[in-house]
């Protein structure tokens, strides 16, 4: 149930679409919502292929990132599989609905929920422009919208359907599996905790000015509405000498360092960067988080050490009051040039 990049629209030109009557489940996902739609929405039909368009795939330079951290192993498929069953296309007025949904009977019914929550919140709030943020803050706001949205569908299966859903937590065991769970699940319970605090009217104000900034809000509620901003945090000066470019330069986020180290050494997490360097076929990771305190600072460093990776030439590990740095470099002579 992704939600779709423009890609859809010509998609849509090039095979037959066959619309559907929505009108009876827009109602019902106005009155749960508290919402009523400025434009009624269309709904179309189209294929598996259609409606799968637009899912995410993992940029080249991000798959050496994961395979420097042993987060994949190489060569390992980084493309969706598709599985989707419907999309809402941002900016425009309609859903498109796999072909072969109705093969789910009632169910079906709660994934057109889903995805006229989508048009419904887009119509009031809009879309976010996600381009100038960093890739954490990106994915926790894809974790608010695709969050109400599972809500909403969860609300519909349990008064239309008998609590009958799809099965959501079907992900694949790799990389991407693991990202949609944080956008959809931990979504879900983000929205579901400030829906239990404040209503529906503290959903809305997340969504019309306060996006989460990071994925450490979306895992800790209370530090979103505490307004803890991520620490900002600078990577050390990097000279690696002729023939290196940096690819990437980004925010990592406690979620993905919960892939390296798991859930209990990640809390604490304050801030990151990152930068990628390219050399040929060769990669020099620089990665640098600030810790909320020394003392977990000192324990992810632990975590750090005990990691496969840290025992390849070119790895090296500094930690000093509430900082760490990583560099994963094709040497030692490589990695010294990081100071």
């Amino acid at each position: 149930m992704a939600v779709l990049l423009v890609v859809v629209t010509a998609l849509l030109m090039r095979e037959r679409i066959v619309e559907i009557d929505v009108s009876e489940t827009a109602a019902r996902v106005e009155k749960l919502r508290g919402l009523r739609f400025e434009d009624a929405p269309v709904a179309f039909r189209v294929s598996q292929e259609t409606a799968s368009s637009g899912v995410w795939s993992v940029p080249e330079a991000q798959r050496a990132m994961l395979e420097l951290l042993d987060l994949v192993a190489p060569g390992e498929s980084l493309e969706d599989d598709g599985g989707v069953w419907g999309a809402a296309v941002h900016g425009e007025n309609y859903i498109v609905i796999a072909d072969d949904g109705p093969r789910l009977g009632p169910l079906y019914e709660s994934i057109v929920a889903h995805e006229l929550t989508h048009t419904l919140e887009d119509q009031h709030f809009g879309a976010y422009e996600t381009e100038e943020m960093s890739d954490d803050a990106a994915t926790a706001t894809a974790a608010l919208t695709e969050g109400t949205a599972m809500l909403v569908e969860r609300d519909y299966a349990d008064r239309y359907l008998g609590g009958k859903r799809p099965d959501d937590g079907d992900w694949s065991d790799g990389w991407l599996g693991r990202e949609y769970r944080f956008v959809y699940e931990e979504g879900e319970r983000f929205v579901a905790a400030l829906r239990d605090q404040g209503g529906w009217p503290m959903v809305d104000r997340a969504l019309a000015s306060r996006p989460p900034e990071s994925s450490e809000q979306v895992l800790h509620p209370e530090k979103w509405r505490a307004g803890e901003e991520p620490l900002p945090t600078e990577t050390p000066l990097v000279n690696l000498g002729p023939g290196w470019k940096r690819v990437d330069r980004d925010v990592w986020g406690e979620w993905r360092t919960r892939a390296i180290v798991g859930p209990r050494l990640a809390t604490g997490w304050g801030g990151d960067q990152f930068e990628l360097w390219r050399r040929g076929d060769e990669h020099t990771l620089v990665m640098t988080w600030e810790w909320d305190t020394e003392s977990g600072a000192r324990a992810l460093a632990d975590g750090l050490r005990a990691r496969p990776f840290m025992r390849r030439p070119g790895a090296q590990l500094r930690h000093a009051g509430a900082r760490v740095n990583l560099v994963l470099a094709p040497s030692d002579a490589v990695a010294a040039r990081v100071s």
